[in-house]
């Protein structure tokens, strides 16, 4: 948090998250917010999931997402997340 607090420029954090249970995921929304991160959209979401909520996530901040998809494979037992991003105008 205080080097992401610290950072003027543009910001992707992205990662297994394991936001498996509510608790968790309400804590890295606050942590998000307090960043000004915005979360990157999955529309069809195909993200890994365990008890059936998203684990990987992408955040972005000064950035607008341009395309996002996650890719189903068997080689893992993440699905890749995968984003093409342009420097936010703001």
């Amino acid at each position: 948090g205080e080097v992401i607090g610290a950072h003027a420029g543009p910001i992707v954090m992205a990662g297994d998250f394991n936001t498996w249970s509510e608790e968790r995921q309400a804590w890295l929304d606050t942590f998000a917010d307090l960043h000004q991160l915005h979360a990157v959209e999955f529309d069809p979401d195909r993200r890994t999931t365990i008890f059936s909520r998203p684990i990987d996530h992408i955040y972005t901040r000064g950035l607008d997402t341009v395309n996002a998809q996650a890719v189903p494979v068997g080689s893992s037992d993440h699905n890749p997340l995968l984003i093409k991003v342009q420097i936010n105008a703001n």
